[in-house]
Formats: structure tokens, sequence, C-alpha cells
């Protein structure tokens, strides 16, 4: 074979290739259309809209799961990123679960009345989605369904909904308005965590549960009204709201969860209704910039950690109902100046009152000294406090290990 013919067909083979490419890249702009279920497709054109439709009278859309779990993504997965918008035609009764995670370029979705859920995860990650109008046929939004979108600037949830499941709307930061409707009865764990956008959320008159950090460092949460119908404060339900500044607990509340308002540093005060029984570990930890609080009669316990960090609380009222102080129950509250420790008080945790150093005076009514651990005030000098005791006990506390080193008065 001649030299310029070999060159010749290296030509061809290089002109065919080049076709085919052209060709393929064409086929490939007109769009692409997936088999969902015998009756259901899906197309993507090439505008990046998704269309889901069925041909049969109602179908609910298949289930999926993340990269490398069984089934798999969605057949779009690899493409995802020229999805823009989506559009569910009527008939179509569900939004499967995991079906458009991580669709990152997604800015609208058109959901028809005929859908009564969308599944969990459903809209993971799809962080350039702005809005969504959920439909009042929706019953069931599921577990972790918006989380991630990080784009969205508020949302209304229909009347339809009881639930508001386990990190629906998490990490959705530029969420700044959520209207909640007066069917829901629970605020699942997680639901709002990291809104950071929030400023105010009112909690309607139907909700008696908010659960495990609810609504967790939204950090411009400046106001919030709870209804009085809420039982249950769960834990960490509004840790580290550092732009709250006041709370009212209705007298609905009968538990305050662990953790609930810790690092609220901007709350300046706190109102406790006598409906509440149980304040639990760290409650108002970290609370910074509050200045006073009144525990109701109905606490028996005050746990550890309750008020530790509350550096600008000046007073503390123990009703007489209290048997326990907790470990660092008021440990660094360094601006409290006295406390009143009432008879009915049978133990003080370690390092209950810890690191208060401008702590004066304190008065006790025990006839016999309580003994406590040695460390349940260390970091102050007691021999600059004034305890005040009953008549006729003056020699009983001074040969008293635990409080021999106080200025008995």
């Amino acid at each position: 074979m001649k030299e310029a013919d070999v060159k010749l067909k290296g030509k061809m083979k290089r002109m065919i290739f080049f076709i085919y490419a052209i060709s393929l890249c064409s086929v490939l702009s007109l769009g692409q259309t997936w088999k969902l279920t015998e009756t259901m497709l899906a197309t993507l054109d090439k505008d990046g809209v998704l269309i889901i439709s069925t041909t049969a009278s109602s179908e609910a859309m298949p289930d999926y799961s993340p990269y490398n779990f069984i089934p798999g993504p969605a057949p779009w997965y690899d493409v995802r990123g020229n999805i823009v918008s989506v559009i569910i035609k009527d008939r179509v009764t569900s939004i499967g679960e995991n079906v458009f995670e991580r669709c990152e370029n997604l800015t609208s979705v058109t959901i028809p009345n005929s859908v009564t859920t969308i599944g969990m995860s459903a809209f993971w990650l799809c962080s350039s989605l702005t809005s969504v109008t959920i439909p009042n046929s929706v019953t069931t939004i599921g577990v972790g369904a918006f989380a991630g979108c990080s784009s969205i600037t508020s949302i209304i949830i229909p009347n339809s909904v009881t639930t508001i499941a386990t990190g629906v709307f998490n990490g959705c930061s530029s969420l700044a308005s959520v209207t909640i409707p007066n069917s829901v009865t629970t605020i699942g764990e997680i639901a709002f965590w990291f809104c950071s956008s929030l400023t105010s959320v009112i909690i309607p008159n139907s909700v008696t549960t908010i659960e495990y950090a609810a609504f967790a460092e939204c950090n411009s949460l400046a106001s919030v009204t709870i209804s009085n119908t809420v039982t249950t404060i769960g834990e960490c339900a509004f840790y580290n709201c550092r732009s709250l500044t006041s709370i009212t607990i209705p007298n609905s509340v009968i538990t305050i969860g662990r953790q609930a308002f810790d690092g609220c540093r901007s709350l300046t005060s706190v109102t406790i209704p006598n409906s509440v029984t149980a304040i639990e570990w760290g409650a108002f930890a970290s609370c910074s910039n509050l200045t006073s609080v009144s525990i109701p009669n109905t606490v028996t316990t005050i746990s550890d950690f309750i008020f530790a960090g509350c550096s600008s609380l000046t007073s503390i009222i123990i009703p007489n109902t209290t048997t326990s102080i907790g470990s660092h129950a008021f440990a660094g509250c360094i601006n409290l100046t006295s406390i009143a420790i009432p008879n009915m008080v049978k133990t003080i945790g370690d390092g209950a009152f810890g690191y208060c150093y401008r702590l004066k005076d304190i008065a006790v009514n025990w006839s016999i000294p309580l003994p406590i651990d040695y460390h349940t005030f260390i970091g102050i000098d007691k021999s600059q406090i004034s305890l005040h005791i009953p008549d006729g006990a003056e020699q009983l506390y001074k040969v008293s290990l635990s409080w021999k080193d106080f200025k008995v008065r």
C-alpha cells in the first residue's frame, strides 16, 4: 500500500470519528429519556428541564438511594448537573426517596396536587433551589427531604402535614421565614438545625413536642413564640441560638430538656412556670447575659451544669422544695454575690458553686451542718464569704470540715 493511501485512510477515519462525535453531541443536546416503571417516564430536555409523567391513573415514583448503595441513585444522577428545573406531572402520587439528591443546579420544582408524599432526602443538597411550593395534598414530608437546600429563603408547610420530620430543613442556611400550620403536632429532631438565617418562629397551638435540636444553631433566631400546648422542650432544642434575647415558657411545659437553651448568650431573662417539674442537665448553661432567674417550687432537683457559665447571673432563688443541687450547677457564675440554700437540700454536688468569684454571702438553714464535697466551692476564697446559719449552730459549723473555712455569722 502506498504511503499516500495510508495517509488518506487515516484522514477518513478521523473524519468519520469527528462526524460521529458531532452526531452524539446533537443527540445528547436533544435530551434523554428514562423508563422509571412500565408506565412512568422521565425526560430531560436540552434546556435542563426534567419532566416526570405517568400514563397510569395514579402512580408512586420509585425510591432510590445514595450513590454506592442499593438500589442506587436515580438514573439521571450522572447528568444531574444539567438539571435546572423539575416538572412533575399530574397523577404522580409521591416523590421518591433520594430522587433529586445532589442536583446542585436545580432552581425550581413544580409539584402537582396529586402528590401526597415527599420521600426521604428527596431534594437533599439541592443547593441552588430557591423556593418550593408544597401543595395541600401533601401529608408526609420525609426525613431530610430538603436538607442542605442552602438557597431556599422561605417555606410554607401546608396544613395537611402533621409532623415536621427529622432533619427535614436541616442546613437550609438561607431560610429566613417558615410558616408552621396548626395541623403540626411534633417538630422533629434537628428539623431546622443550622437554619442560620431564620429570625423568628411561631410554634402553633397544635404542637406538643419540640424534639432534640429542632432549632439548634439557628444563630439569627431572635424571637420564639411557644404555644401553651407544648409539654416538652427537648434536648438541645434551641442550643446555641445566640441571638435569642428572651423566652417565655408557657405553663403547659413540664420538662425542659438537657441543654435546651445552652449557649443562648443573648438571653437576658427567662420565665419558668410552675408547671415545670424537671429542668435537665445544662439546660441554661453558658447563657452569659442571663441576669436573673426564678426556679419554680415544682422543681425538686437542680440538675448538673444547669446554669454553669451564666457569667452575668447576679441572683438566683432556689425554691424551698429543692432537695438536691447538682454538680457544677452554678459553676462559673462569676457575678453571683449571694445564695440562700433551703434546708430541704440534702446533697450538693461537686463544684456546684465553683469559681463564683464574687460570692460574698451564703445563707443556710441546717441546724446540723450538711456534709459537702471539698470541691463544691472550688476556686473561691471561703474566708471572704459570710456564712449565715441558724441560731445556736455556730460551734457545729466552726468544727465542720465542710464549713469551717467560711466566716460563720
